[in-house]
């Protein structure tokens, strides 16, 4: 038997409503999902920017780093959802770097830890053979385990010291490359801005900006 006109016209009516609600609600998932993809690439740019790799004065020829301004406050607040947002590419290369930044981090601190460790194992041997030919000298023993704990800290350091050279060469280069990646969110790129200085300060910033080669201020 068929159905009257009036009812199929009615469950037609009812299927397109629902099919149009299930769309709007797709689409607004889908929106709400590239907003917030963008977002995470917002403050993930901010943070990566905000990272310092400097070069200081080379040892015997070697290249030597230093890592300021090291967060991952951002990273870690939308560690969750990173993976789900943004492209699997783009996953990796982030998570590689900021694997390396934090181990280059973690050494940097230990090497500024070890350094003083060392100066100070260092005095303790020089003070100990000063006493060799005095009325009390440092038993030969205690002498022995003095430089060894010397030696121990220097050769520690100097293995993390060309360790941190080689995380933070390669973390310099793969910022550049993320900093480009993620810059292309924004129409209107703050950190590509001009910097301004007061005036008291200009002839310095021009000579410092010679010097280092970054762009003069506005």
């Amino acid at each position: 038997m068929a159905l009257p006109t009036e009812v199929v016209g009615a469950l037609w009516g009812a299927a397109a409503g629902a099919l149009s609600s299930a769309g709007i609600e797709v689409w607004k998932y889908e929106f709400h999902r590239r907003r917030r993809a963008k977002a995470i690439k917002i403050a993930l740019y901010y943070e990566i920017f905000g990272h310092s790799i400097i070069e200081v004065d080379p040892t015997d020829g070697q290249p030597n780093f230093l890592l300021l301004g090291f967060s991952r406050a951002s990273y870690d607040a939308y560690l969750d959802e990173i993976p789900d947002l943004l492209p699997e590419k783009l996953v990796g290369e982030v998570a590689t770097y900021y694997s390396r930044a934090t181990t280059a981090a973690s050494h940097q601190q230990r090497v500024e830890e070890d350094t003083t460790k060392f100066r100070e194992a260092g005095q303790k041997v020089i003070e100990a053979e000063s006493r060799q030919h005095s009325a009390q000298p440092v038993h030969a023993d205690v002498l022995k385990l003095l430089r060894q704990e010397a030696a121990q800290v220097a050769d520690r350091m100097t293995k993390m010291m060309m360790q941190n050279r080689i995380e933070l060469a390669l973390s310099m280069w793969q910022q550049e490359q993320l900093v480009a990646t993620l810059r292309k969110e924004f129409t209107d790129d703050p950190g590509q801005k001009e910097t301004k200085v007061l005036p008291k300060y200009q002839d310095w910033a021009n000579k410092v900006i010679e010097k280092y080669g970054a762009a003069p201020p506005g």
